[in-house]
């Protein structure tokens, strides 16, 4: 390795041997020797760290070729031609001073001596400026090697501390996940180790981050097993609701499939009403018996003469196109049948049409006369008088057909409410 002193600049060539001081600067061993003891310093000539002529270290370098030995050999070359351009430069200068006192032709010679000396000069400022260029080069590169030794021993620095770090995350996984006989061997290897205390520091830290994490967990479970424990239990709340419900939802439709039963029956009621009162006259007396048997009149439709007289000269009246009635020997018949027949034209909407009962026969007097009237769908409500529409010119057979027709749209209007879905149905069997 090719080397050139701080303090005298010369080639290591030309000096016999090499010393070093403490700081670690290399230099000539005459040099530092000098240096040192003539009194011109008391420190590194470099780094200016302080040293005496004890610190002084003589050392044996092994020479190898590279860039840097070149340039400094090139940088030599140079310092040496320019020492060699200085001794011409004064023996000519002598020379000129010599030629200056001769005479033309010592004139002409020294003209020419003095433009070799302006070409000497010239020589020795671009050999100056070469010289300096190599200087500052060698600076840079001493200045890059202290940098590359500091920044190799930070890397050392950081390369030990990431393998104690991995040497402890070893031991911390062990000790988590091992076995007791592998806890036991770490912490006996990391007890016997020289940096047994900041291992053991070290551990203790790890432990109780890993407590912590583990309290965390803990409560962040039992958290969610409260939570947990609510969403059971409303979720059982809303399982007894929904059976609550669906028994609710059964019931409902037992009570809609019974009230459809009960709607179907008085449908084919009324259906054979209809057709009974659309046969012709004379129809036999079992079959108007088995009619009344099937589908009976509410007991307050029946009224005996005593009850309600009828004067017989009275001619019969046709209002509000109800059907004209025959007068016939006995009256509360006659308002059975009438009733009847009003019922049965006011549900198929025949409202004009003649029915005729005059051979109907005589119905058993009623018993008693019942103070609230019976729909067909079985409700008992009370009868209010003053809608019954009786007056002085009203007959009994009228005012028992007003009073039908009032339960026929009381019914309709039930019915309609009840299922509207069938109500074309209830309507085509009616018809």
């Amino acid at each position: 390795m090719k080397f050139r002193c701080s303090i005298c600049l010369s080639p290591d060539y030309l000096a016999g041997g090499f010393s070093t001081t403490k700081c670690g600067h290399v230099y000539h061993s005459s040099c530092i020797t000098s240096w040192l003891v003539d009194g011109r310093g008391k420190d590194c000539p470099n780094c200016r760290q302080p040293c005496n002529k004890r610190d002084v270290i003589a050392i044996y370098l092994t020479e190898t070729s590279s860039e840097l030995d070149t340039t400094v050999v090139d940088a030599s070359t140079e310092e040496a031609k320019l020492n060699e351009f200085k001794n011409k430069y004064h023996h000519l200068k002598d020379q000129f001073d010599i030629l200056s006192k001769s005479s033309a032709e010592g004139l002409a010679e020294a003209a020419e001596n003095k433009t070799r000396l302006v070409e000497a000069e010239a020589n020795v400022l671009h050999l100056t400026k070469e010289l300096q260029k190599s200087k500052e080069c060698q600076r840079l590169i001493a200045h890059d090697s202290r940098e590359v030794r500091k920044e190799r021993d930070k890397m050392k620095e950081e390369t030990k501390k990431l393998r104690d770090e991995n040497q402890q995350l070893q031991w911390l996984r062990v000790c988590t996940s091992g076995s007791a006989v592998e806890v036991d061997s770490v912490l006996e290897t990391a007890l016997s180790s020289s940096d047994s205390f900041s291992i053991r520091q070290n551990l203790a830290a790890c432990i109780g981050a890993l407590k912590s994490q583990l309290d965390k967990e803990e409560k962040a479970r039992k958290k969610l097993q409260a939570e947990c424990d609510g969403w059971s239990s409303k979720e059982l709340q809303l399982t007894l609701e929904l059976d609550q419900r669906r028994k609710a939802v059964e019931l409902l439709k037992t009570q809609v499939h019974d009230l459809e039963e009960e709607r179907h029956r008085n449908v084919c009621k009324i259906s054979s009403l209809s057709k009974m009162l659309n046969q012709q006259a004379g129809l036999p007396q079992t079959q108007i018996k088995r009619f009344i048997a099937e589908s009976p009149a509410p007991q307050e439709w029946l009224r005996s003469p005593e009850d309600s007289p009828i004067d017989p000269q009275t001619p019969p009246a046709e209002t509000d196109g109800l059907p004209r009635v025959k007068k016939q020997r006995t009256f509360p018949q006659l308002e059975t049948l009438a009733a009847h027949a009003d019922y049965s034209l006011a549900l198929g909407k025949k409202a004009g049409a003649r029915r005729d009962v005059a051979h109907a026969k005589p119905f058993p007097k009623s018993k008693s006369a019942n103070p609230f009237k019976k729909s067909i769908f079985g409700a008992a409500t009370p009868v209010d008088s003053s809608q019954t529409g009786d007056d002085e010119n009203a007959t009994p057979w009228l005012v028992r057909a007003n009073q039908v027709r009032r339960v026929i749209k009381k019914k309709n209007e039930f019915a309609l409410k009840f299922d509207q879905d069938q109500e074309e149905i209830v309507i085509d069997d009616l018809d």
